[in-house]
């Protein structure tokens, strides 16, 4: 049995332009949403054209802006699959309606945003209720979840989420329920069964805790646990715009697998293909990138995506040291604000220069105990800047598979200097584990450096044995964290009386001093 799985395809339709979009400066988001139909219909195409499969999940993010005008035209591209043949399975999630008085926006011709209505929830779940009620088996009535039989031996069940009354999503205990029921029921006749909810149950990257905690089902870990115990053994997700897959393996040997689908019209634009063996267990999962849609970009589309987004950040972080006009200018996409960046530029334009100016040579030099390198050992990376990596790190954090290789110099050396600020923090008199989610700073980064687990863009798994083993890479320690702590308290003791009034600099002593004593 083969599927496709799209995710977060964000059409905006023209209509929401009271001008050609074209005329206006490029938006400052990852999204291409100027280009959003044309790579729908685009990757629609292409699935339309493939006479080996039938089925495509779309998890949620239909739209970007919620409006009727862009609802109707996905609706209209989901009937042009259904009208070749293909069995759809689509859903909405939050950026496609509100629960409550809430206006999202269009564009005058100016490009200024004016605030528009966003659809009902309860229409906008009727309206793509349409598409797929003749093909499920079951509803869940309290939230518009489903079950579909996919082929004789496998199903698909659509697990929507609510908001809770502190405004966070779940999958409330009902839905739960009658899920339960569902899963007991296809189990019993040996069914296989793939479950799919929008927001990701297992963390994409553990820099996700930190960046986005709130952009999970808040009861994820309960949600997991259970769909596990139930006999689900993968879930397909979007909302994050990662294209990643993750897995956790519990206590009673199950593993349970969250394959999450990168942006249709993000970075990079991408779709997956899946074929599951129901015999042997295995699911296969590979990607799709898609690419020359009908609209002249001036160059590729996966460029042109690259362009907006790591470009874009790209610019920002090479400007934050050099231009302050041009850093405030672009802040502005980082929900900035140029006065307030400006009135900052005193710490900005200096952070920018050491960040942009740091080498390979200059970091080398801090952590030779820690790699055990000489200065001949990296003498040819000395030069190399530090910005590029930092920059590839947020590239795979959205594409999957970080890449720098673990054997590298450039690898031992990152990875030293985030020990030796680990080895920092365990010195501070309070527990930064808990800020950064019970992780330590090597947990978060490492991820974003190497890709240890499962291929994110390629993989087979197998669903009926062990866990795949995760790659052993070679842990760094530092010791230096004391020493550097106590020349940093030094040196803010001598240069306080300069930098801060006499009343301060004392309350500093003070505070330093009770540190210690506690």
């Amino acid at each position: 049995m083969r599927f496709y799985i799209v995710s977060d395809t964000h059409l905006t339709s023209k209509s929401n332009w009271d001008c050609d979009p074209y005329t206006l400066p490029r938006p400052i988001d990852h999204l291409c949403y100027r280009e959003s139909s044309q790579i729908i219909k685009k990757a629609f195409d292409l699935i339309i054209a493939d006479k080996t499969t039938d089925i495509v999940f779309i998890t949620g993010d239909l739209t970007n802006l919620g409006d009727w005008d862009s609802h109707k035209e996905m609706k209209y591209e989901i009937e042009r699959l259904q009208a070749n043949g293909k069995r759809v399975f689509a859903y909405p999630a939050g950026h496609d309606f509100t629960t409550a008085d809430e206006y999202s926006f269009r564009f005058d011709k100016n490009g200024k945003k004016i605030p528009q209505k966003k659809a009902d929830t309860k229409e906008v779940f009727e309206w793509y209720k349409k598409t797929w009620e003749n093909d499920v088996i079951a509803i869940d009535d309290s939230s518009y979840s489903y079950i579909a039989q996919l082929d004789e031996k496998t199903r698909l069940i659509i697990l929507i989420a609510k908001d809770n009354k502190d405004n966070r999503l779940v999958i409330t205990d009902e839905t739960m329920n009658w899920a339960s029921h569902q899963i007991t029921q296809a189990k019993s006749q040996n069914m296989t069964i793939f479950a799919s909810v929008h927001h990701p149950i297992l963390y994409p990257s553990p820099i996700y805790k930190i960046i986005a905690p709130h952009d999970m089902i808040a009861n994820n870990d309960e949600i997991a646990k259970s769909l596990s115990d139930a006999g689900v053994d993968v879930i397909f997700t979007g909302h994050s715009h990662m294209h990643d897959i993750e897995y956790k393996v519990y206590e009673n040997g199950k593993t349970f697998y969250d394959i999450t689908t990168g942006a249709l019209t993000g970075y990079l634009p991408c779709m997956r293909i899946a074929d599951y063996n129901n015999k042997n267990k295995i699911l296969e999962v590979k990607t799709i990138y898609i690419d020359d849609i009908e609209t002249e970009l001036g160059c590729c589309l996966q460029e042109y995506s690259y362009q907006g987004f790591i470009g874009f950040m790209e610019k920002m972080v090479y400007s934050m040291g050099d231009d302050i006009n041009t850093f405030a200018k672009m802040a502005i996409g980082m929900s900035m604000k140029p006065a307030k960046v400006k009135k900052l530029s005193w710490i900005i334009t200096p952070l920018g220069k050491f960040i942009n100016h740091s080498t390979f040579g200059r970091i080398g030099k801090w952590t030779r105990k820690e790699t055990g390198f000489n200065k001949k050992d990296f003498a040819d990376i000395k030069d190399k800047k530090i910005v590029p990596y930092i920059i590839n790190c947020i590239k795979c954090l959205y594409t999957g598979d970080a890449d720098l290789n673990p054997n590298s110099k450039e690898y031992a050396i990152i990875m030293s200097f985030i020990a030796i600020l680990d080895n920092i923090t365990d010195k501070l008199p309070i527990n930064i584990k808990d800020k950064l989610h019970g992780n330590n700073l090597k947990d978060i980064v490492q991820p974003l450096l190497y890709n240890e687990g499962i291929c994110d863009k390629e993989a087979k798994i197998y669903l009926d044995d062990k866990a795949p083993k995760r790659e052993k890479l070679k842990e760094f320690t530092s010791k230096k964290g004391g020493k550097i702590l106590t020349i940093l308290i030094i040196s803010i003791i001598i240069l306080s009386p300069i930098l801060i009034p006499t009343s301060l600099f004392f309350a500093l002593v003070i505070s330093i001093r009770n540190l210690f004593i506690n």
